[in-house]
C-alpha cells in the first residue's frame, strides 16, 4: 500500500540523452496499432524524435525510440574536431563563415564569425574550410568506444555500457561526454556514488553542462542527500531556465524537506514548460492536498483525468480529496472508477468501502466488503498495521448496518487504539481515515443521545481535518441539540463524594489537617452546567467546568451538607454525608502505596523540530532532536517506559503531531501517565483579552494554518482517560501555551500529598514565563540531569521543577513555569516519575 502511495509523489524521470540519438540511415522495425511488425528506416533526426521511412510504402512518421526496436544502428563518426574552419550556406543564401566549438555524437556546433550565434549542424550542412589537424590519434576508438557503449545502453547491457565508456575514458580521461554516459549507465543500475563521481568530472571539464548537472542532482536525491541535490539543481536551473526535468527534480527535493510553497511554485513552473505532462499535475496536486489547500488539489487532479480519462491515479487521488472536504457522493464515484481501471488491484476497492461508511450507505459498505471477502484477494488491511481500517469496516458491515449501535461502539473504540499503535500514523492519507472513525464514533454516540460526547469526537475528527463541512455542520447542530436540552432541563445537580470517600451509604470517615480543615473534593453533575457548589453553607473554593469541586473546609462537626445550583436554576438543597470518625493528619504525610490493581503504566508523545528550512524564516535548532532522544533513554532506563509507549515525532508538520497525540490520548485508560515534550520554536499573540500560546511545527508560515495553538492542544487533550498528563514546552514564550495566567490561580486545586496520585492531572512544565528563551536548551539540559541523578523512588512533578529552576534562573535569566493545564481535566493530582 505505502508502494502504491509513493507513485503520487515520485517523479518517474526519462531522460533521452544524447547517447540514444540513433543516425539516418539506421534500420528499425515497428510494431504498429494492427499489431503487424513493419521494416523502416530513419530518414531525419529532431530533438529526440526520428522521423521514420516504412520500407515498401510510401508512409512516413515522427517516433520515439519506445516506439521502435533498433535492428542495423549506423555508426556515428566525429569526423571534425573543435577548431576546423566552416563555411555555412545559410536558408537567405548568404555563406557565412564559422568555427567547430563543441563535437557531440555526429553533430557540430558551429560558432558564426562576426555574430553572436551559434548552431548545432550536422556534416551535410557545413563546407570544410580548414580542418584542424587531429592531435588526439585515438579519435576513431575514441568514438568507436563510444558508439558501442551507447548500443549497449540501449540494449539494457550497462555491465557492457560501463565497460565501453570506461575504454573511452582510458582514451581520452579530458573528454566529459564518455564520463557523463558513463555515470548515466552507472545510475541505471542504481550505483548512485559512482554515478555522481562521474557527473562531477563531467562538470569539471565542461561546467557549463547543465544536464550533468541535473543528472548529479537526480542521483543525490536517490542518494536522500536533498541539499547537495538542490545545489545541483540550482546550477542546472541557472544554466538553463527552462529545463523542465530540474524543475520537477527540484520540487520533488523541497516536498521532502516539507516546503511546501517552494514546491508548488516549481511544479508549477514545470507545467507552464509542459502543460500536458500529467505526472507534474498530480505532483503539485500531492502537495496542494497535504498543505491543505483541498480545493487547489481537486482541480489538479481533475485537470489529469481531463488529460488521460483513464488515469487511475487521477482518480484514486481526488476521491481522498473528496473524501477530506465531505463530498462523499463525488468520493465514491472517483473510487468507483479506480476500482473499475484497476480491478486487480484492492486499493481503490478498499477506499470505496471507507468512502460508503462515511456517506453513511452502510448497506452498500456492506455489500462491497462482501464481495471483497468472497473474492479470495487479501488487501493491505489484513496487515497488522493497517488493522485498524478492518476494525472499522467491520463495525459498519456486521453492526452499523443493523443500527446495532451498542455492539459497533467497542469496534470503533478498537480501532481507534489498534491507530494508535500503527507505525503509520503520520502517513497524509491514512489520517483521514482515523479522523473519518472518529467522526463515526460521534456518530454512533449521538445515537445514544450522549450529545457531549458525540460533539467531543467530532471535534477530535475536525482538529485533524477542518475542511470537512459535513463534520462542522454537525458540530453546530449538536452544539444546538445541547443548548435545547438545556433549557428543558428541570433536575437538580446529582452530587458525588469523592473525598472522604463514603465508606457505609451516607457515612464517611475524614481526616482533619492541623489547621482543623477537611478536604473536601466530588463531582457536581449536570448536563447544563454547573454553577456554584457550596459545601456546610460556604462556596467551594475551586469549582471546574466539569462540575469537579474541591475545598479545605473548617470546623467540621458531625456532618457535611453539599448543595449546588445548574445553570438552569435547578438546585440541590443539600445532600448530608454523616461524619463517623474524625482523626489528625500531619502534613508531612507521605504518599500512601499504590494498590496492585491500579499499577500505573507510562506513556510519553516526544516532539521535536530542528530543520526549520521553509517559507516562515525560522532558524535550524540544532539540539532538539537529540535532546529529546535523551529524555527518551533516561524515562526508558531510569523509570521504565516501555519503548513501546513512546511516539517519537522528529522534524514533522502540524496534521503529522496532531494526528499522531490525538491517538495515543485515545488510547490510554485510567491508570495511564503521559509525558508531552514539545522542543522547537514558540510564539504568542493577544486577541483581544485572550493571550494565545503557539508552538511552531516544521516549516510552519503563519497561525492560522501551520501552528498548534493552546486552545487547539486542549481540545486534543479533552476527553482523555489518562490519570495524569505533563506537558513539558521548551520553546520561547512556552508559557503563553497556558492561556491567560492570571486564571492559572484560580483553577489550581489543592489535595494532601499523600491523596496526589489518585486524582487526575494536567500540568505543564515551561522552560520561561512570557519572556523569550535563549536557543540552547539549558533547561532540558537540568530536566534530564535530575531525571538521571535521582535516587528517590517518587519524584513528583513539582519536585522535579524545584531541582530545575534555579539552575535555569541562573544560567537564562527565566524562571521556569509550572501550573495547570487546559480547561477541565485537573483535579489536583500530580504526575510522579516512579523509579524503576
Amino acid at each position: 500500500m505505502k508502494s502504491a502511495f509513493l507513485t503520487l509523489i515520485i517523479i518517474l524521470y526519462v531522460f533521452t540523452t544524447y547517447g540514444q540519438n540513433y543516425a539516418t540511415g539506421t534500420k528499425v522495425e515497428i510494431v504498429a496499432v494492427d499489431g503487424k511488425t513493419y521494416n523502416g528506416t530513419i530518414t531525419e533526426v529532431l530533438n529526440g524524435k526520428y522521423k521514420v521511412h516504412y520500407d515498401g510504402y510510401d508512409f512516413d512518421a515522427w517516433l520515439t525510440p519506445d516506439q521502435f526496436k533498433v535492428k542495423e544502428e549506423k555508426t556515428l563518426v566525429d569526423q571534425y574536431i573543435t577548431g576546423t574552419k566552416v563555411e555555412v550556406v545559410a536558408v537567405d543564401g548568404k555563406t557565412y563563415n564559422g568555427t567547430i566549438t563543441e563535437v557531440l555524437n555526429g553533430k557540430y556546433k558551429i560558432h558564426y564569425e562576426g555574430y553572436d550565434s551559434d548552431a548545432w549542424l550536422t556534416p551535410d550542412q557545413f563546407k570544410v574550410k580548414e580542418e584542424k589537424t587531429l592531435v588526439d590519434q585515438n579519435i576513431t576508438q575514441y568514438n568507436e568506444y563510444v558508439n558501442q557503449g551507447i548500443a549497449n545502453y540501449n540494449k539494457g547491457n550497462m555491465e557492457g555500457a560501463i565497460n565501453d565508456y570506461s575504454l573511452a575514458v582510458n582514451l581520452r580521461p579530458a573528454d566529459y561526454l564518455a564520463y557523463y554516459n558513463r555515470g548515466l549507465a552507472y545510475y541505471k543500475k542504481g550505483n548512485y556514488d559512482a554515478a555522481n563521481s562521474d557527473y562531477t568530472n563531467a562538470i569539471q571539464f565542461k561546467p557549463d553542462y547543465y544536464y550533468a548537472w541535473y543528472s548529479r542532482g537526480l542521483s543525490n536525491t536517490y542518494k536522500f542527500n536533498y541539499i547537495a541535490a538542490l545545489e545541483d539543481y540550482n546550477k542546472a536551473i541557472e544554466l538553463n531556465p527552462t529545463n523542465f526535468d530540474a524543475y520537477t527534480g527540484r520540487g520533488y527535493v523541497y516536498l521532502m524537506q516539507l516546503n511546501y510553497q517552494a514546491a508548488k511554485q516549481d511544479y508549477s513552473k514545470a507545467i507552464s514548460l509542459k502543460p500536458d505532462n500529467i505526472t507534474t499535475y498530480l505532483s503539485r496536486a500531492y502537495v496542494e492536498f497535504i498543505n491543505g489547500e483541498n480545493d487547489a488539489a481537486i482541480a489538479d487532479y481533475s485537470k489529469t483525468v481531463e488529460l488521460n480519462a483513464d488515469y487511475y491515479d487521477g482518480y484514486y487521488s481526488r476521491g481522498f480529496a473528496y473524501l477530506n472536504n465531505g463530498n462523499y457522493d463525488a468520493s465514491i464515484q472517483d473510487f468507483s472508477k479506480s476500482a473499475q481501471l484497476r480491478p486487480d488491484s484492492t486499493n481503490g476497492y478498499i477506499s470505496l468501502i471507507v468512502a460508503c461508511i462515511a456517506n453513511k450507505n452502510f448497506s452498500k459498505s456492506k455489500e462491497l466488503y462482501d464481495q471483497y471477502e468472497g473474492s479470495g484477494k487479501r488487501s493491505y488491511i489484513e496487515l497488522k498495521d493497517y488493522s485498524f481500517i478492518k476494525s472499522y469496516i467491520q463495525a459498519a458491515t456486521q453492526y452499523l448496518v443493523n443500527n446495532d449501535y451498542r455492539n459497533a461502539l467497542p469496534v470503533l473504540l478498537t480501532s481507534l487504539n489498534e491507530y494508535a499503535s500503527s507505525r503509520d500514523v503520520i502517513n497524509a492519507f491514512y489520517k483521514y481515515f482515523y479522523a473519518n472513525i472518529l467522526a463515526t464514533t460521534g456518530y454512533v454516540y449521538q445515537q445514544f443521545d450522549s450529545l457531549n460526547l458525540s460533539s467531543e469526537f467530532y471535534q477530535k475528527a475536525i482538529t485533524i481535518n477542518a475542511k470537512n463541512l459535513v463534520w462542522n455542520n454537525k458540530q453546530l447542530e449538536l452544539k444546538s441539540l445541547i443548548s435545547q436540552g438545556n433549557d428543558l432541563d428541570k433536575t437538580p445537580p446529582e452530587i458525588i463524594l469523592l473525598t472522604p470517600k463514603p465508606e457505609r451509604g451516607q457515612d464517611i470517615d475524614a481526616d482533619e489537617d492541623a489547621q482543623n480543615r477537611v478536604f473536601v473534593s466530588g463531582y457536581a453533575k449536570d448536563k447544563s452546567g454547573i454553577k456554584w457548589v457550596k459545601v456546610n453553607g460556604v462556596d467551594v473554593e475551586n469549582l471546574k467546568p466539569d462540575g469537579y469541586f474541591s475545598s479545605n473546609v473548617k470546623d467540621v462537626a458531625d456532618k457535611l451538607v453539599i448543595q449546588a445550583e445548574d445553570m438552569q436554576g435547578n438546585v440541590e438543597p443539600g445532600k448530608e454525608f454523616r461524619i463517623g470518625n474524625v482523626k489528625k493528619v500531619h502534613s508531612d504525610a507521605v504518599i500512601t502505596p499504590i494498590p496492585q490493581s491500579e499499577t500505573p503504566s507510562f506513556h510519553a508523545v516526544l516532539i521535536a523540530c530542528s530543520k526549520y528550512t521553509g517559507a516562515g524564516g525560522w532558524p535550524p535548532l540544532p539540539t532538539t532532536i537529540d535532546e529529546a532522544k535523551a529524555l527518551k533513554n533516561v524515562l526508558m532506563t531510569k523509570y521504565g517506559f516501555p519503548e513501546k509507549n513512546i511516539v517519537e515525532l522528529y522534524d514533522k508538520t502540524k496534521d503529522d503531531i496532531t494526528t499522531a497525540l490525538s491517538s495515543k490520548l485515545e488510547s490510554l485508560t485510567s491508570n495511564d501517565n503521559l509525558v508531552i515534550l514539545y522542543s522547537g520554536h514558540g510564539t504568542k499573540e493577544q486577541k483581544g483579552s485572550e493571550l494565545i500560546g503557539y508552538w511552531v511545527p516544521l516549516n510552519a508560515t503563519d497561525p492560522n494554518r501551520g501552528y498548534i495553538s493552546n486552545s487547539a492542544l486542549n481540545d486534543l487533550i479533552a476527553g482523555t482517560k489518562a490519570r495524569h498528563i505533563l506537558i513539558m514546552s521548551d520553546a520561547c514564550y512556552s508559557s503563553a501555551m497556558r492561556g491567560n495566567t492570571e486564571d492559572a490561580k484560580k483553577e489550581e486545586v489543592l489535595v494532601p500529598y499523600k491523596e496526589e496520585y489518585k486524582f487526575e492531572s494536567r500540568r505543564i512544565l515551561t522552560s520561561g514565563g512570557l519572556e523569550k528563551v535563549p536557543g540552547n536548551s539549558k533547561f532540558m539540559q537540568l530536566v534530564i540531569e535530575a531525571l538521571d541523578r535521582n535516587t528517590d523512588p517518587l519524584l513528583p512533578e513539582f519536585y522535579l521543577y524545584s531541582l530545575i529552576a534555579p539552575g535555569v534562573m541562573k544560567s537564562t535569566g527565566n524562571l521556569p513555569v509550572i501550573q495547570s493545564f487546559g480547561k477541565d481535566g485537573n483535579h489536583g493530582g500530580q504526575f510522579y516519575f516512579i523509579r524503576r
